[in-house]
């Protein structure tokens, strides 16, 4: 299977990767002021005053499970959206984002496979015709292993105390 044209995969996966940031937060912005509208009526604080008091009467009983009151006198919902909408939206952009900006270089790593890169440069040696297995590097050419990291000459390794025989 061929692998896929890079700057499709990463035009399509940015395209992605944007409306996955951006949706999420718009939709829940068009939906705040309703929940803040519902949250303000007066049988939602009564249903968090009477959850408050169950709470309150389950709080000193034994067993496994210690309850504790909430603190808080209005419902958790309608102090998210009102203090915290920001912060939420914020930590999600940042958090989202990151995530998908290193999701999108797997997903681009993977669908296209290794980036071609150019081939070396072959020049010929000081004597004038390249052999074949030389690389131009700083103007002198080079054996092919050396520029791979090459071998050790058998010098080196009788000078070197960890390759050396006990």
């Amino acid at each position: 299977m061929a692998p896929f044209n890079r700057r499709s995969v990463v035009a399509g996966f940015v395209l992605v990767w944007l409306v996955v940031l951006a949706v999420p937060p718009l939709l829940l912005n068009s939906a705040r002021a309703t929940w803040l509208a519902s949250l303000e009526d007066p049988a939602a604080q009564e249903s968090w005053e009477s959850f408050r008091s169950d709470m309150r009467a389950h709080s000193g009983r034994e067993g496994p499970v210690q309850r504790k009151v909430p603190r808080s006198t209005e419902p958790p919902l309608r102090v998210w959206l009102r203090d915290h909408f920001g912060l939420a939206i914020t930590a999600w952009i940042v958090l989202g984002g990151t995530l998908g900006g290193f999701l999108g270089m797997m997903v681009v790593g993977a669908a296209t496979g290794p980036a071609q890169w150019p081939s070396p440069r072959i020049s010929p040696p000081a004597g004038g015709t390249p052999t074949p297995g030389s690389v131009s590097k700083g103007g002198r050419s080079l054996p092919q292993d050396e520029t791979r990291g090459g071998h050790h000459g058998n010098e080196e390794d009788e000078s070197d105390p960890q390759n050396t025989e006990k």
